[in-house]
């Protein structure tokens, strides 16, 4: 039997921009916000002397269907685009088969998690499994980087929280229904390269943030789901800063290190006649050395976009829609 599964592989894939934020239990239904208080976390970008421009949106990977249809704007920045960059190509995570073989061909090569963990955290993970009806022969063969992703996978899973309704997956659909040009910034293997050499104790300490939020009821995605509503650069990334206490190393490799990265192939693309859309978690658009932060040390001009249609959320009960 294999030990991932479709479903973990995009959930846990598209959550690690996110892993601090925790995605969790029981998120309560958001009130609805009104089209004035909603602003994209999405910025234009161009340069004095390169013929590119750039709409970078800062997005959120998991959603829950309470959080659809997305707002106006974020499709029709789509529309616009010559080309769309997200942070993996949608023809690598559409392949789930090569990329269910290729984390177990990595799994296999590493020490299972269960030895490396305090048995506090392996029996709070058992009970997690035992709470979903999951094997745990299978998790006992799980390599960290796979038993975080199984962690998120499920947090997700228990909040109603899944990539399908997160952003990436809504734009990724609807570029491929325009017929867009699509890449990525890197690859399944790249994400599974992060946690290389990232001390036990720091991946230990973010499994437990998960499952203490899960316990808690998930108040800090509740919190982060409603900043990205809103567009609130500050309290989104104050979130998310504060989420990395204990875990300097991951949070250098899973934020930082994958920015920078990043930032040399965006600034290629202004160098290219048109506009390229780049939709990435929006922990690595705001706050230091984020994408932003990067432009605005070269000679860029960065405009906070405007959206031709003022879209607003909605929810699933017509008597809660904005008036």
């Amino acid at each position: 039997m294999s030990l991932v599964n479709s479903s973990i592989i995009t959930q846990g894939l598209t959550g690690f921009a996110l892993l601090a934020a925790c995605f969790s239990a029981a998120l309560a239904e958001e009130t609805p916000f009104s089209v004035e208080e909603c602003k994209p976390l999405a910025w234009e970008i161009t340069h004095p002397t390169k013929p590119g421009d750039i709409t970078l949106i800062g997005s959120i990977h998991l959603l829950r269907r309470a959080d659809n249809p997305l707002p106006k704007y974020l499709y029709e920045f789509v529309e616009k685009a010559d080309k769309i960059v997200f942070e993996i190509a949608p023809s690598e995570l559409d392949n789930t088969d090569a990329t269910a073989q290729l984390i177990e061909q990595e799994n296999a090569l590493q020490i299972p998690a269960v030895e490396q963990l305090s048995p506090n955290t392996v029996r709070r993970l058992r009970n997690l499994l035992s709470d979903h009806q999951l094997s745990q022969t299978h998790w006992d063969e799980q390599a960290l980087f796979l038993t975080l992703m199984t962690a998120t996978s499920l947090a997700g899973t228990e909040a109603g929280a899944r990539p399908e309704f997160g952003v990436d997956f809504q734009l990724m659909r609807h570029a491929r229904n325009l017929g867009k040009e699509t890449s990525g910034l890197e690859t399944v293997s790249d994400q599974i390269a992060i946690f290389d050499d990232v001390p036990v104790d720091e991946i230990e300490d973010v499994i437990l943030s998960t499952l203490d939020d899960i316990e808690a009821g998930g108040a800090e995605v509740r919190k982060l789901i409603r900043a990205w509503r809103l567009g609130d650069v500050e309290e989104f990334y104050t979130i998310i800063d504060k989420s990395f206490p204990n875990s300097p190393v991951l949070k250098q490799k899973l934020l930082h290190d994958r920015t920078a990265k990043w930032f040399s192939r965006l600034e290629q693309a202004l160098e290219m006649e048109g506009n390229t859309l780049v939709v990435v978690g929006a922990a690595h658009v705001m706050g230091k050395d984020s994408l932003l932060e990067r432009f605005s040390r070269t000679e860029a001009s960065i405009e906070r976009a405007k959206a031709k249609s003022r879209g607003f959320w909605v929810t699933r009960r017509a008597e809660n829609k904005p008036k």
